[in-house]
């Protein structure tokens, strides 16, 4: 019998599209992938995978490295899809 099941929800059944990441880029005068390459780095996606910051605190520091904790609020708010094949 199973237990428990596991989910990885960021990537796989919570989407964040591209575009909607791309259009606060350009709302705020970003240079597009500024962002991503900002939040992604290993340090900052180790930190915040696996508990050690909490992810206000990794939202803001990544609008601090990218100059605008605004762009950043609105990265963190944007509408996100759920894929509703992998929730079938």
């Amino acid at each position: 019998m199973i237990e428990a099941v596991l989910f990885d929800l960021d990537g796989v059944i919570r989407i964040y599209p591209d575009e909607a990441t791309r259009a606060i880029e350009r709302a705020f005068g970003l240079p597009l992938g500024t962002i991503d390459r900002a939040a992604f780095t290993p340090n900052f996606l180790r930190q915040v995978t696996t508990g050690e910051m909490p992810r206000h605190q990794w939202v803001a520091a990544v609008g601090d490295l990218i100059g605008s904790r605004q762009a950043a609020d609105a990265w963190e708010n944007r509408t996100v899809q759920t894929d509703a094949r992998v929730l079938a």
